[in-house]
């Protein structure tokens, strides 16, 4: 599809929508199971350090979103580097304190994690990277 600025605004708002409904139905999914296996508490720090660690980053990459748009090209190479290593880092973070924390309360194997976080996490952010490649493969 032609990506002019009305078009390229429609499909950021779809985008941002879909987002939205992703992190709203994950949020429900995970409280509905912490109610139906009696895991309230543990449900409930779960979602907290996810959506921390979210917050954290979304505020985080304003400016470098920022400097990535009006930076010269030299220095949006070296923006690029660091902000991958800090995405790394918290996700990393985000996925040790959950597997500490269901491994402490829910007794959790590694297996069982390792699943989880390819089928939930993973796999969900690789479908929407294969979605914007393919409408967005020239720009991207």
């Amino acid at each position: 599809p032609d990506f002019t600025v009305d078009g390229g605004w429609k499909y950021w708002a779809w985008c941002a929508l879909a987002v939205a409904v992703i992190y709203t139905v994950k949020f429900i999914v995970v409280k509905f199971s912490g109610w139906i296996f009696n895991t309230q508490p543990a449900a409930s720090v779960y979602n907290y350090v996810v959506f921390s660690i979210n917050k954290i980053l979304g505020v985080i990459f304003i400016p470098v979103i920022v400097f990535a748009a009006y930076g010269a090209p030299s220095l949006v190479s070296v923006i690029y580097s660091a902000s991958s290593i800090v995405i790394i880092a918290l996700l990393s973070y985000r996925y040790i304190a959950s597997f500490i924390l269901l491994r402490g309360d829910l007794k959790v194997s590694v297996l069982h994690f390792f699943l989880y976080l390819c089928a939930i996490e993973i796999l969900p952010l690789l479908i929407i990277y294969k979605i914007l490649l393919m409408k967005f493969g020239k720009i991207i």
